[in-house]
């Protein structure tokens, strides 16, 4: 049974390492967790599939599943976070959109009919804003979830008393929300606010 190649490191611009494997699905599964870096596939004579995508900080994991849950096959593909400042981060979503391509051709690759693909799941991190024109294009790089350049807006956000707070414990204001990213953006880059027609989190601009 072939072995996977150790993978090289996350911010290495790649194609991830491919293998695969003709075992049973609880095997596949522990070696997917594993080996995050490569693909890892069963081929099943099953007619139907759900193709899933789990886009998180450091790349995309796409994975395949049959009707009852059982994982098929798994491939992943990374992309980088950009710090420019002490509590920035941020990301190229065109990177998000080539690593989620990349990730489902290559779990695809594993032998799933298209055809037989009846679903498609896709989850991302929470509290990652892109701001885009009419078309969907980013006007800047998205203010990843872990950005807290937006402490002092969170702050007044809070200091408001809008009855919403409730929701959060009232001073439990975060720099990680999109609101308070928003209104950084409004005060620090006018011009990119005034030119945004669509305000999304990760998920929604993938979508």
């Amino acid at each position: 049974m072939p072995e996977l190649e150790t993978p090289l490191p996350l911010d290495a611009r790649r194609e991830p390492v491919t293998a695969s494997y003709c075992t049973n699905t609880l095997d596949v599964h522990n070696r997917a967790q594993d080996h995050l870096g490569g693909v890892v596939s069963v081929r099943r004579a099953d007619d139907s599939f759900v193709v899933a995508l789990d886009c998180g900080t450091e790349g995309v994991r796409a994975g395949v599943f049959d009707p009852s849950g059982r994982p098929v096959a798994f491939a992943r593909a990374p992309y980088s976070t950009t710090h420019a400042r002490q509590g920035w981060a941020e990301q190229d979503p065109d990177d998000w959109w080539e690593a989620a391509v990349s990730a489902t051709q290559q779990v695809m690759a594993s032998g799933v009919d298209p055809a037989a693909v009846k679903g498609f799941a896709v989850a991302c991190t929470s509290c990652t804003v892109v701001v885009s024109d009419a078309n969907g294009r980013p006007l800047r790089p998205a203010l990843l979830w872990m950005d807290v350049r937006a402490a002092p807006q969170a702050r007044r956000i809070g200091e408001t008393g809008n009855p919403a707070l409730k929701y959060s414990g009232y001073d439990q204001t975060s720099a990680e929300w999109l609101l308070s990213k928003v209104l950084w953006i409004a005060e620090h880059e006018p011009e990119t606010y005034a030119r945004a027609v669509h305000i999304n989190e990760y998920t929604d601009w993938l979508g």
